[in-house]
């Protein structure tokens, strides 16, 4: 598998240069998948990486998306979503028209963001996989067709909101038993072993 790295350079909202990492297949792909990191929660980080090794082994490319906040290690304020989307969805544009297909990852409030960019960039343009989602994409996932993982442990994802989104068939909802916001549980061999799960639901939905 041949990869090149380059990046997608821009200035952010925060007065700071974003540079994201693009990963590209020498021969051509026609499927880009963009992760979507959470508040705290990079795409170094295990879900998100492991979703990016799925996506490149099915040939896909893969743009992960910095924040502007986080770049200029500054403390996210929920006032500064409208930024993140309006700099996410530049990196995005940027890209967007060269790929038949459009997936987005995102985890936590990276689920929201990807939301309100499918909604700009018009549904029907992209499939999402919400990993770990907050109430506040909820209206994006019923209007989306995705894959949702949620943990039965989650405090920001309660019981009445996987009812919502269990009405919405185009939306499957993979739920884990006793799994926080990370999708881990106490000991670590069984968040492994769900880390395990999740990439591979990555990588069959992705399939379909």
């Amino acid at each position: 598998m041949k990869i090149e790295t380059s990046y997608i350079s821009m200035q952010s909202k925060w007065g700071v240069a974003l540079h994201h990492p693009l990963l590209t297949h020498r021969s051509r792909s026609s499927a880009l998948v963009v992760l979507f990191p959470g508040a705290y929660y990079s795409c170094d980080a295990p879900l998100l990486y492991f979703a990016r090794k799925a996506s490149l082994q099915l040939g896909f490319d893969v743009l992960s998306l910095e924040y502007g906040y986080q770049a200029a290690r500054v403390k996210y304020q929920k006032e500064d979503v409208p930024r993140l989307v309006a700099d996410s969805l530049e990196a995005v544009q940027s890209l967007a028209e060269g790929y038949e297909k459009i997936w987005f990852v995102s985890k936590s409030l990276g689920t929201h963001v990807a939301g309100e960019i499918s909604q700009l960039l018009g549904y029907d343009r992209v499939s999402h996989i919400f990993l770990t989602p907050i109430s506040s994409a909820i209206p994006h996932m019923l209007a989306s067709h995705g894959l949702a993982v949620i943990g039965t442990n989650d405090p920001l994802f309660e019981q009445e909101h996987i009812q919502q989104n269990a009405e919405q068939p185009a939306l499957e909802i993979k739920l884990v038993d006793r799994a926080n916001h990370f999708l881990e549980v106490e000991d670590a061999e069984s968040s492994l072993r769900i880390l395990s799960d999740v990439a591979g639901w990555c990588e069959k939905f992705m399939k379909s």
